[in-house]
């Protein structure tokens, strides 16, 4: 999912993906990993990569921007 990330979004090499109970992969991210492999945790909640791919890439760009500036 999270394959062209860099792509999109300039120093972000991907999201850390939640796994659930049987350690399958979720739509659920905890934080980010930068380009450097520096991990930062999402400073408010998880959050949730489902629906349209333009949705949720305008709203992980909000989370990512509100995570950085708390």
């Amino acid at each position: 999912m999270a394959k062209y990330m860099m792509d999109c979004f300039n120093g972000l090499k991907t999201v850390q993906f939640k796994d659930d109970e049987n350690g399958n992969q979720t739509s659920f991210t905890s934080g980010m990993i930068s380009s450097d492999d520096e991990r930062v945790a999402w400073f408010f909640n998880d959050f949730n990569c489902v629906g349209e791919v333009e949705e949720w890439l305008y709203n992980l760009d909000i989370h990512v921007k509100l995570t950085l500036q708390g």
